[in-house]
């Protein structure tokens, strides 16, 4: 699909030199050699879907003949502004007209793994002072190892600028040296002497929109290098640019999972049961038959569902049904984890992490003033309610969801239902919030 994605710029590293010196240092072993290739992480090409006229210019974008330019986000739109930062780094380092710029989500691939995330968690339970470079680079070699393909395309960690600048920056750059090479070649001049800003490549007098040479830039090899401008230099740097989620969301018409509607779609309302060890006892079935719209009930451990011809249907049927449910042990509950949190701060059978210095020392001799702060734990709760939207499709299941990792998603519906990953096809949603919650995959599930 692209030609642009070298190993190096989708692995983000440079791959060990394969020379017979390097192979000798290795072991001089062509069976180890093999076993260790063999075990190398894979990163695939993204199967980047292309409207007619659209041509693939790097694994983050596309442009249409029309002049459209296409950015693919790996990275969840959570409010938090990632499809426009994105969008932003490729359109400032390409020379785009910020006006024809449109985000999609990228598809499922390795060649988006947030790499940076999975070592900064890594990080916190492995012991990095004292352990030997090579050490600390297998084990991030491991870490890709075991997260190859689509389950490491994930969002969190205030990762998404530090993780897709440069590759963002790098593709972008390459597609520029493309466009510029096709005008270049139709006014017979070096390429390297051609700009490209506004939607336009230039040369003096001379300039062709991009949609006009996206086709044969396509075809092009991409330099050996990515010609990056200078830093700050590129001519959008330091405009406040639109979001460009912000009029749809204005307006209304901005699409969450909720939002999806499909043909003799029905819809769901679920009841969880308490936190802990609980299970479903009972529901009154009869109550819910009589609600107008009411279809059936989904039974499970520790949920169920009402399912109606439409949510409001759903929700009522849901709330005749009344179920209860038993739960095993003490339930959650706040006032026994506050008094249990202030008997363990006043007793000592607390384990201290670090211990530095002498208090008693310090205040000895001294008026000491004292308060207690307490502030309640942020709940993973959304203005958005979770949603899920599935459609099955002759022993496939497409998924609409907010997702912040969407192969992991993928791999835990596949699981549930007891299929083949490739027979699952997730649709990243943007979502209402963040807090971690659309790391989860229940609702999905469900």
């Amino acid at each position: 699909m692209t030609r642009l994605g070298t190993m190096k710029d989708r692995l983000g590293q440079a791959l060990p030199d394969m020379n017979r010196r390097n192979i000798l240092i290795g072991g001089g072993a062509a069976a180890g050699l093999a076993l260790a290739w063999g075990f190398w992480p894979r990163v695939d090409t993204p199967a980047i879907n292309i409207a007619p006229g659209e041509q693939v210019l790097g694994t983050f974008l596309k442009i249409g003949t029309d002049g459209h330019i296409t950015v693919l986000c790996p990275q969840a739109e959570l409010g938090q502004g990632s499809y426009t930062m994105i969008a932003h780094l490729v359109a400032d380092e390409l020379g785009a007209d910020w006006r024809t710029v449109a985000v999609e989500p990228a598809p499922l691939s390795s060649a988006y793994a947030n790499r940076l995330l999975l070592d900064e968690d890594a990080g916190q339970i492995t012991p990095r002072m004292g352990v030997p470079d090579a050490l600390a680079e297998f084990g991030g070699w491991r870490r890709l190892m075991l997260n190859d393909g689509a389950s490491a395309m994930l969002t969190g960690g205030s990762t998404s600028m530090r993780m897709f600048e440069a590759p963002v920056r790098e593709s972008a750059a390459l597609a520029r040296a493309l466009l510029c090479m096709a005008a270049a070649d139709r006014w017979d001049v070096d390429w390297q002497s051609c700009e490209a800003a506004d939607g336009f490549v230039t040369h003096g007098q001379q300039r062709l929109r991009f949609g006009d040479l996206a086709s044969a830039a396509a075809l092009l090899d991409p330099p050996s290098f990515a010609p990056l401008r200078a830093p700050g230099t590129g001519p959008l740097v330091g405009q406040s640019l639109p979001r460009l989620d912000l009029p749809s969301k204005i307006d209304g018409s901005f699409n969450f999972a909720g939002d999806v509607r499909l043909p003799d779609m029905v819809f769901a309302s679920i009841r969880q049961g308490p936190i802990g060890d609980s299970s479903l006892k009972r529901y009154d079935l009869a109550a819910a038959g009589r609600v107008p719209g009411f279809i059936s009930a989904v039974r499970h451990g520790r949920w169920v569902a009402a399912i109606a011809t439409n949510s409001w249907a759903a929700q009522r049927a849901l709330n005749a049904m009344n179920p209860t449910f038993s739960s095993i042990g003490q339930r959650a509950d706040s006032a026994v984890i506050d008094r249990r949190l202030k008997a363990a701060m006043a007793g000592n059978d607390g384990a201290r992490i670090i211990d530095e210095g002498a208090i008693a020392d310090a205040f000895d001799g001294r008026t000491v003033l004292s308060a207690d702060y307490v502030i309640a734990p942020a709940l993973h709760a959304q203005l958005e309610t979770r949603t899920a939207t599935a459609a099955p499709d002759n022993g496939r299941m497409r998924l609409w969801f907010a997702t912040q990792a969407p192969g992991r998603c993928r791999a835990a519906v596949a699981a549930a239902l007891g299929v083949s990953e490739s027979n699952i096809t997730v649709f990243p949603m943007p979502g209402g919030g963040n807090s971690g919650a659309s790391m989860a995959h229940d609702i999905a599930i469900q």
